[in-house]
This record gives C-alpha cells, structure tokens and sequence, in this order.
C-alpha cells in the first residue's frame, strides 16, 4: 500500500504517537504530512525543549483537534532562561482561544509567568474534564474562587497548594460531588472544617451522586472523625486512596477505610499514629488491593503474615523505612504473593535469608504455604530496591529473570561479582543503580558490556575506585546507555 494514499485518520493515529521532539524527521517528509501530523495532534507538551509563546500560538492554530495541553517546566533553569523559554498567561490565551472548543485536559505545573488572567481564561474551556494546577506561585486566591464559581463539571481536579486558605479551598472542594478524582497535595491548610463542610452540604445527595473514584489528601491535619464520614459516603466508589502524611488519623480512621470495598490502591506513609491494630484491620477487610504503600509505617511481622495471607492480588508493595520487619516473615510474603515491584529501602532487619526460597519456614497459614510450596523457585519481580539492605550475592539467583530494574544504594558487600551474578540472572535489566557501593571497582564496567544488553541506565555515584577508561569501555562496546552517572569522590 502506497502511504501517501493513507487515510488522514490513519495518519492522526500514528502521529498522535510521536513525541514533539521527532515532529522535524515527520513533517520534512512532504507537505500532506507536515499539515496532518499538526492537524490531527489531540496532545501537546510544552517543557523547556519546546519553546515560547510563539510556539502556543503556531501549535494552537495548527493543532485543531487538541484535547490535552501541559505546560511544565524544569526547577533547574536559570530565571533568565525560564523567562526565554515558558509561556506567559499571554501565550496560554493564544492557546486557549484556538482550542477552547476541544480541550479536556490542561496541566499546569510550575510556570511563574503564568498569572490570574490566564487561568481565569480556563473558564471558557467547556469541555473541560481534567484541571492540574501545580506550584503556579503566579497565581491569586481570586483566580481559584473564579474558576470554581464558573467551571464546568469536572470529572478530575489535582491542585498542589500549600498556600491555599481553607475559605478557598471550601469553594473548590464544594464542587467535586460528580468528580471521579479528586487529588488536593501539600495542603496544609486543610482541617477538619474544610472537609466537614462537604460533608455538610453532600449529606443531601443519594449515593448514586457520588461517583469519586481516587481521592488524595496529602500532608494535612483532617482527623478521626471527618475522615470517616467523608469516606462513608464513597464506600462502594473509592478505587484509590492517598492519605501521605496525613498526621491525625488513628485507629478509628482504619474501620472506615476498611469499609472501602472496591480499593485497590492504598497509601499510608508517614501515617504513624495508624498502629498495628488499624493497620490489619486495613489489610483484612482489603483483600482487593494490588498496590499498597505502607513506608514509615508502623510495620512489623504480624503485618506482613497479614498481607501474605490476605492480599493475594497484591503485585506492588513499599516498606520503605519498615525497619522492625524480619526474614522470616518476609521470606515468606515473598513465596507467597504475585509481587511485581518492591520497595524495601532501610529495611535493616532483612538480608539474603528473606530471599532464599528453597528453606521457607512454617510460619504462615496452611493456605499461604500450599500455594508457596508449588511456585517455583524464583521470584517475578519486575523492580526491587535494597537500598540499606545487608544483601549478597546468593540473593540474585532467586529475583527471576524478569527484573527489569534495581536499586542496591549504599550496600557494603556489594562486589564484582555480586553484580556479574545479578547480570547473568537478569537479561531484561534496564536499570541498576550501585551509588555509594565502594567495594565495586572496575570489573563492573567490564561486566557491564559484556553481560547486560539490555542496560539503559547505569548509577555509579560516589565511586573511589573506577577509572575514566573503562567507563569509555562502556560506551563503546555494544551498549549505549540513555544516563551513567558516574561521580568520583578523589581524582585519579
């Protein structure tokens, strides 16, 4: 089939896939491409690689089927450069004038030109369904009452506002009875009585009004009490829940989060005043989760048999600073559950026993341990961080051959050959991070291009004992990698 006689909604298809980056290679083929690959366009990104208000005008009269629009940029540019490169509200307006009649998604995260005038200018977006407004410091209390005043329904807002008074934040969450996500992060100022006036005025609703499916509420001081009856009201809704640093709920804020039956994404971390008793209370009722985030928690071996013999879908699992945990218990969670991805950082009490399947005690229930005693000997994690972790070499030939990334940080009996033992294991690694192991020395750059084809990303920060010549080995045999970092604490 000749491809200038595609269809153009065959070609959109296509297109919609590339990255802005690559538009140059696409649309230097011909002029039907050039004109198709802006014409079909429903998704933009404007970062510090893709320009200027000149750059919104030409996208947003170009792009005539945009849907989705972010704006972002990187903390690390100068002012100087920050102000060449981002939009201003000005640049935003020229977007928005020309896709206001499209446009469902628009993301907004840390753009300081960006004033009042041009999130004021959102209002006009009636299709509106998704609204992420992050760090904009160059926005006004008076631009937020706008916009929940004259919005239209939104089905998912994300604001990251530290800085938000609570009489604001009543206005805006008032309006989120038909969101399906509701994410309010950083905010401070959100107490009992923000929450308690939603519930408030939600208390007329029937339960077929509430359709929130992902709530977050992170780093606020909500308590006991309100919590709960906020969450009564999206039992049989709720799908994802994020309470990060939430530091006022306790035990009882455990029973109306176990009376969400359909979650299956749950965040605790740095919930410390959620005991032991609310936190199997959690995992009993739970049993459908499949991403559970417990770091800083207050977690110990009773726990982990709980998830082993509860959490049976569960495929990823973080207990980062969980120091209280043993190898007997996780040994055997780790026989026992479809995990693709751990997160075990500063987890102390663990070493290579946790991951010698072939000598798992007796210690979980009867169910638990048939079902361990016929899977095979290797795991299937996908991603594993041992950071702090007194970890081996023996561990590696019980991870499967599925990992794909690794993060050994900071362990001091981390060597060569350790690391030559996870590469044979492990044909899809793409990502290994070793900063700070000091006993790794030049043989792992050797290993390294010899034994990991697939390797994208290496880390080798806080290295005394490897040489500039074999990291130039690296790049020139076989592998290319996307970013070795590669510090060294004294010259050589």
């Amino acid at each position: 089939m000749n491809l200038a006689y595609l269809p153009s909604e065959l070609l959109w298809e296509v297109f919609n896939e590339i990255e802005l980056s690559d538009a140059k290679a696409v649309t230097l083929v011909c002029k039907r491409w050039n004109d198709q690959f802006w014409k079909g366009r429903r998704e933009v990104s404007l970062n510090k690689n893709t320009l200027n208000n000149q750059t919104a005008a030409f996208l947003s009269k170009e792009c005539q089927q945009l849907r989705s629009l972010t704006i972002s940029h990187s903390t690390h540019l100068s002012e100087k450069k920050i102000r060449a490169l981002l939009p201003s509200s000005e640049g935003l307006i020229l977007f928005l004038n020309n896709c206001q009649s499209t446009l469902e998604t628009v993301i907004l995260e840390e753009c300081p030109l960006i004033s009042d005038k041009g999130i004021q200018f959102l209002t006009r977006c009636h299709k509106l369904k998704k609204l992420v407004l992050r760090r904009m410091l160059g926005i006004t209390n008076q631009a937020l009452i706008t916009l929940s005043n004259s919005l239209p329904p939104l089905e998912a807002v994300d604001l990251t506002c530290p800085e938000i008074p609570p009489s604001v934040l009543k206005k805006l969450i008032s309006a989120c009875k038909s969101m399906k996500e509701v994410n309010f992060r950083n905010a401070f100022h959100f107490e009992d009585e923000t929450l308690a006036t939603t519930f408030e005025e939600q208390s007329m609703m029937t339960s077929k009004d509430f359709r929130m499916e992902k709530f977050t509420l992170s780093s606020s001081f909500v308590g006991d009490s309100v919590l709960s009856s906020f969450l009564q009201m999206y039992s049989n809704t709720l799908t994802e829940l994020n309470l990060h640093r939430t530091l006022s709920i306790t035990y009882r804020s455990s029973l109306a989060i176990s009376s969400l039956t359909r979650l299956k994404k749950l965040c605790l971390q740095s919930c410390r005043e959620m005991k032991t008793l609310g936190l199997q209370n959690i995992v009993t009722a739970c049993t459908q989760l499949t991403h559970l985030d417990l770091s800083f928690c207050r977690v110990d071996d009773n726990i982990i048999r709980c998830i082993t013999t509860h959490l049976t879908r569960l495929s990823d699992l973080n207990l980062r600073g969980c120091e209280k945990i043993t190898d007997n218990s996780m040994r055997g969670l780790l026989a026992a559950l479809p995990l693709k991805s751990i997160n075990l950082y500063n987890c102390t009490g663990l070493s290579d026993k946790s991951f010698s399947l072939s000598s798992q005690p007796s210690t979980t229930s009867p169910s638990s341990s048939s079902s361990s005693s016929s899977s095979s000997p290797s795991l299937q994690l996908e991603v594993v961080n041992l950071v702090f972790v007194d970890i081996r070499g023996p561990t590696f030939t019980s991870l499967g051959r599925n990992v794909r990334e690794v993060h050994l940080d900071r362990n001091q009996h981390i060597n060569s050959s350790s690391v030559l033992s996870l590469l044979l294991h492990s044909p899809l690694l793409s990502t290994l991070s070793l900063n700070w192991c000091h006993n790794v020395n030049d043989e792992v750059l050797l290993h390294v291009a010899d034994h990991a084809p697939s390797l994208r990303h290496l880390c080798l920060n806080g290295f005394v004992n490897i040489r500039c010549f074999f990291a130039s080995y690296l790049f020139t045999n076989v592998i290319i990698t996307d970013a070795l970092s590669l510090m060294k604490e004294s010259s050589h």
